[in-house]
C-alpha cells in the first residue's frame, strides 16, 4: 500500500483566508487533532488543534499563523511502514502526501492507514500473532509456513522488519489463523526460534488495529 492510496479522502482541507473559528469547528466536527493548509496545489502546512486554541481571537486567518509540520511530508509513492516510520518519527498523527512536482496531493491519517492495513492484512480474521528474531540468512519461508501448518495453522499475513540494533537480524511478523499460540510457540522454540512477541487473544478489528500501532512501536517501525 503506498501513500497516495491511503489519502482520507472525506477529511476537507484549509485555505490560508480561513479562519481559526472555521478550522476548529472542522476539527470537532471530524474528531481530528490537525487539518491540512493548502493555497490551490501548495502545501503550506497544519492547524493544530493546539496551535488554534492557543489564539485569542478566532477571527484571525490562517494565513497570519505559524503552521506546523510544514516540512514533514511523504511522498506519493512511498510504502505503508516508510508513512508510520516518518509518523513516529515526527510524532504527528497526519502527514501530507506530496506529488514527483511537490504538488499537494491529500493527507494520510495514522488511524486510516492500521484500520486499512488490519483489513488488508487479515486483522479482521480471528487469529494470533508472533514475531519470530532471527537472522537474516536463517529466513527460510517454506520452513515457516510448514512449522505452522504441523500445527494445523496457516499463515494469513507476513512481513520483514529489519532489527534496529542488529543489522544481520530481522523480526518476522506472522499472523496466523490460530487462536491458541502456544504449541506453534512451542514449535518454533524447539527449532530454536527466538519469540520476540506473540499474542492470541480474539478481538475485533479495531481493537487489533489499535494493538497493532504499539506493536509497531514495539519493533520500532
Amino acid at each position: 500500500m503506498l501513500a497516495s492510496e491511503l489519502i482520507s479522502l472525506e477529511i476537507p482541507t484549509l485555505k490560508p483566508k480561513d479562519s481559526v473559528a472555521l478550522a476548529l469547528d472542522l476539527l470537532s466536527e471530524y474528531k481530528i487533532e490537525l487539518l491540512p493548509v493548502v493555497d490551490k496545489e501548495n502545501y503550506l502546512g497544519m492547524a493544530t488543534e493546539k496551535l488554534l486554541e492557543n489564539i485569542i481571537d478566532d477571527h484571525t486567518l490562517l494565513t497570519k499563523l505559524s503552521l506546523e509540520c510544514q516540512n514533514e511530508t511523504v511522498a506519493a509513492d512511498e510504502h505503508f511502514f516508510d508513512i508510520l516510520k516518518k509518523s513516529n518519527q515526527f510524532q504527528t498523527n497526519a502527514l501530507a502526501v506530496l506529488d514527483i512536482n511537490k504538488k499537494y496531493l491529500g493527507t494520510v491519517y495514522k488511524n486510516n492507514i492500521l484500520e486499512q492495513f488490519s483489513q488488508n492484512a487479515s486483522f479482521d480474521e480471528k487469529g494470533g500473532i508472533i514475531i519470530l528474531s532471527l537472522n537474516k540468512q536463517d529466513y527460510a519461508l517454506s520452513q515457516i509456513s510448514r512449522l505452522v501448518e504441523s500445527c494445523n495453522g496457516k499463515v494469513l499475513h507476513l512481513f520483514i522488519s529489519n532489527d534496529k540494533e542488529d543489522p544481520m537480524k530481522i523480526d518476522l511478523f506472522i499472523k496466523t489463523n490460530l487462536s491458541n499460540l502456544l504449541p506453534l510457540k512451542a514449535t518454533f522454540e524447539r527449532f530454536s526460534y527466538q519469540i520476540r512477541y506473540f499474542h492470541h487473544e480474539n478481538t475485533d478489528s479495531s481493537i487489533e488495529a489499535e494493538r497493532l500501532e504499539h506493536l509497531f512501536k514495539y519493533i520500532n517501525i
